[in-house]
């Protein structure tokens, strides 16, 4: 794959805070450049990655009737990470990955987790598209043939990097109200809402869900909303872009990653 890096970043409208705090600090002390850097990330209320799918003409692909929304949220920032990295878009083999990740996990099945495909990834890479197409149905029987192979060892070379923001077996939160401990439950918080928003800000999708997984693209600052604002998402059930609150993801989700390569 040749090309040069990608001079296509998010799209980021920097809007100011209504009745936002002014920080104070003297002039050239760490405090007043924490400071800056804290009112600039408070004054960034939306970002849109769409654009950039866009112009790599990465498609929403279909997961049909098959248990695979991991295979494809994941799949999705991958072929994101390689549009970054050679300036155009390649389509990359969701069937292949299932696969990847049966052969770490020795199991067969429809679907696997997202730690069960970064073992996969890892170990067998992943292939273009063109050699290991999607199948309607699941066949445990369908093996990459050989030019499925080569090319996952070509792209396995890449070494994509995988980033936990929270893996899904993390230890819930323990409140305790007088002498009661309350255990709120294996899920996002608000201070997870706030990592996926920095990544988002550095030009990166990132995957998220439980039940169900999305690729987040974007976000808006919405204080009508439930839990603030809405994020964008790609979803392998529809065609076509949604939204969903940041109280929703907090409440249907218990993991998030994102995955890129080096740019350099």
């Amino acid at each position: 794959m040749k090309g040069l890096k990608s001079a296509v970043r998010a799209t980021i409208l920097a809007l100011p805070l209504a009745g936002a705090a002014m920080m104070h600090g003297t002039s050239g002390s760490l405090g007043s450049a924490q400071a800056a850097e804290g009112e600039s990330r408070a004054a960034v209320r939306q970002v849109d990655l769409r654009p950039n799918f866009s112009h790599y003409r990465l498609t929403i692909k279909r997961q049909g009737a098959r248990d695979t929304c991991h295979v494809f949220t994941v799949v999705a920032a991958l072929e994101y990470a390689v549009a970054q990295k050679y300036d155009r878009g390649v389509g990359l083999s969701e069937e292949y990955l299932n696969w990847a990740a049966n052969q770490t996990s020795r199991q067969s099945q429809d679907g696997a987790s997202f730690t069960e495909l970064a073992q996969g990834l890892k170990r067998w890479g992943i292939c273009e598209e063109e050699y290991m197409p999607y199948l309607p149905l699941f066949n445990a029987m369908y093996q990459p043939p050989q030019p499925a192979l080569d090319s996952a060892r070509e792209i396995r070379k890449l070494n994509f990097r995988w980033h936990w923001i929270k893996q899904p077996n993390e230890t819930p939160d323990n409140i305790t109200s007088g002498n009661t401990k309350i255990v709120t439950g294996d899920q996002l918080r608000d201070s997870h809402i706030e990592t996926i928003k920095e990544v988002l800000r550095k030009g990166w999708p990132v995957c998220a869900g439980r039940d169900h997984n999305v690729l987040i693209v974007g976000y808006r600052d919405d204080r009508r909303k439930p839990g603030g604002g809405t994020f964008t998402i790609r979803n392998s059930n529809f065609s076509n872009y949604r939204t969903m609150t940041y109280e929703e993801m907090k409440a249907k989700s218990n993991t998030a990653m994102w995955i890129d390569l080096p740019l350099e």
